[in-house]
């Protein structure tokens, strides 16, 4: 998931007096250092080269990342360094002389927006879903030609995921069934937390075996932790014996509220070109959940009595399903 953290530029204008007693204005940045700390359950995902710096002038309550779309790339190790932190839970980007003289050079208030990729690790899973973002904060240290060197708090990002409460009905054992899910054409993996619990697994701090294959509880509840605001593929995999598999993969989109605050703006489900809306947990507008149902499949076995009296009231619905059809086409 993407972040940005976006300090402004300090509007400080120190007084220096020169050589013939004139009073001037020197802004020139000697030190300007950002520094972001995340909050447990959070770590960076991002490789140095991957943490992108950019420069322009300040824009008011940024809402999305294209916001800083017409700022100017700056280029690491000519403008400026990153130092990782070893638990990936912390970065300084220190600002070299390229970097400083650009800086200097702009002519209105500035704004530097850093973007950079972080995942959730299991730590956050228990924040999934709800209204309580797992922060950063970030701390600007700058100093100029007429000022000792002082640090400033900036804004505090906050990464909010969602969840999904997938219920499988007419199973004895919801346990039986399984799905595979994608994003982007790409499978996903998952951390199981418990019975018929996951959330999205990340490689930052998850431990076990990732699985790509998950399950509902024997009660047919699944539950989907730390989802991003994106699409989903579900895919069944396998289903109770003697119960139709779902043959057609169906789409789950989750839409969050602009500016994000936790809260889905909607949820939706898509299979076979048409789209229904789920119902989001009014207690948790961070939550969505939909219900499945399969069936119980018409295949003609041998076996006990009490299974040829089976599939013989399976076969008897069948056909007066068939003779209501064919009523309603001959009354037209």
């Amino acid at each position: 998931m993407k972040q940005v953290i976006a300090p402004s530029v300090p509007a400080v204008e120190p007084t220096i007096v020169d050589e013939e007693g004139h009073k001037t204005i020197d802004r020139k940045y000697e030190v300007y250092r950002i520094r972001d700390t995340m909050q447990e359950g959070l770590r960076l995902q991002s490789s140095a080269k991957q943490i992108v710096v950019r420069l322009g002038s300040r824009i008011a309550n940024p809402e999305k990342l294209s916001a800083f779309d017409s700022f100017a790339t700056l280029q690491m190790g000519t403008d400026y360094t990153v130092t990782i932190a070893k638990d990936r839970r912390s970065f300084v980007i220190e600002f070299l002389d390229a970097g400083l003289e650009r800086l200097n050079a702009l002519q209105a208030c500035g704004q530097v927006a850093v973007i950079f990729d972080s995942v959730l690790d299991a730590k956050a899973s228990p924040k999934a879903g709800t209204a309580e973002a797992v922060t950063n904060q970030p701390e600007l240290t700058w100093k100029n030609a007429n000022a000792t060197e002082a640090s400033i708090t900036g804004n505090q990002p906050g990464v909010y995921t969602y969840r999904l409460e997938l219920r499988k009905k007419g199973l004895t054992d919801g346990s039986k069934a399984s799905f595979g899910i994608t994003r982007g054409g790409k499978p996903l993996s998952f951390a199981k937390e418990k019975e018929g619990v996951y959330h999205l697994w990340d490689n930052a701090g998850d431990t076990g075996t990732p699985e790509e294959s998950i399950r509902p509880s024997a009660a047919g509840v699944l539950e989907i932790r730390g989802l991003d605001a994106d699409s989903y593929v579900f895919t069944e995999l396998s289903t109770e014996p003697g119960h139709e598999l779902l043959k057609t993969p169906f789409t789950v989109a989750l839409t969050a509220r602009e500016p994000a605050d936790g809260t889905l703006a909607k949820a939706e489900l898509r299979v076979n070109g048409k789209t229904s809306a789920l119902p989001i947990d009014p207690a948790d507008r961070g939550c969505a959940a939909f219900t499945i149902e399969n069936y119980p499949a018409l295949v003609l076995r041998t076996g006990g009595p009490g299974l040829h009296a089976f599939e013989a009231a399976g076969l008897a619905m069948l056909a007066l399903g068939l003779a209501i059809a064919r009523r309603r086409r001959g009354a037209r």
